[in-house]
């Protein structure tokens, strides 16, 4: 979980800019955490925007140009992290210790 926190500090840093050779990598990582975050979605209206656009994402293909890249990056980056703001409600709670 921590690699997606990584990812997105990356991506929304303020003065982040990527190297060409990290784009590839940074888009596959955010196709692959954006996947695996529509998959435990679950069914419910608070989500369906969130996974609609998430989607849709995925359908894009990458731009080819800088700006685009970067705009395409933080989209992916926002809707991921707008999943997690939802889905953290919902995730299993720690046991506390003896």
């Amino acid at each position: 979980m921590d690699s997606i926190f990584d990812a997105l500090e990356d991506i929304l840093g303020l003065d982040y800019v990527p190297d060409e050779d990290e784009i590839s990598d940074l888009s596959l990582r955010m196709r692959g955490y954006l996947m695996r975050l529509v998959g435990v979605a679950p069914e419910d209206k608070d989500f369906t925007v969130l996974v609609a656009r998430a989607r849709a994402l995925l359908d894009v293909e990458v731009p080819g140009d800088f700006i685009g890249i970067r705009v395409h990056l933080r989209r992916m980056a926002l809707t991921a992290l707008g999943l997690l703001d939802l889905l953290a409600p919902f995730s299993e709670p720690s046991t506390p210790s003896p």
